[in-house]
């Protein structure tokens, strides 16, 4: 089944924004609605460019969101982005 970039968007907006309102780790950390996107494919492996074709984004857009989730979450690599929010319920995997 294929599903249009906009409306996973969504799908991942509204889930994703339910478990990380709900978590302590947001009250001192808190992430826009496209960085929590772009948590969330990050944590499905994709890389800026393939996050970039599915919001619709440019890749310069999305390096700047991965940047402010590195200043924000206290981390300077993706590995550690991860490892992070999951251990303080930003994500679900």
């Amino acid at each position: 089944m294929y599903v249009h970039g906009r409306a996973t968007d969504y799908l991942i907006e509204k889930s994703c924004l339910k478990v990380y309102k709900n978590s302590n780790f947001y009250k001192d950390n808190e992430l826009s609605v496209n960085e929590l996107n772009v948590l969330n494919y990050i944590a499905k492996g994709l890389t800026n460019k393939e996050i970039a074709e599915n919001m619709g984004l440019s890749e310069k857009t999305i390096k700047s969101h991965v940047s402010n989730m590195f200043l924000k979450i206290g981390v300077t690599n993706r590995t550690a982005l991860l490892v992070k929010s999951i251990k303080n319920g930003l994500i679900n995997i």
